[in-house]
């Protein structure tokens, strides 16, 4: 699977993963787990990405 990692993507070596629990509707995990299959990804990251492009968006705004 292709996986970019976190340190790779913000350029930051110290930046862990931390474990967290969130709800999600079945419906969203669904979607997101067809679309992390159809792009050889995990949802982990397909989360990942999806997350900092929303915090990216907003800070320009």
């Amino acid at each position: 699977m292709r996986e970019t990692s976190n340190a790779a993507k913000t350029g930051v070596d110290d930046d862990p993963w931390e474990v967290t629990s969130v709800k999600i509707r079945r419906s969203t995990k669904r979607a997101v787990k067809v679309y992390a299959v159809e792009h050889d990804r995990t949802m982990q990251s397909v989360l990942e990405e999806a997350l900092q492009r929303l915090i990216i968006e907003n800070s320009m705004k």
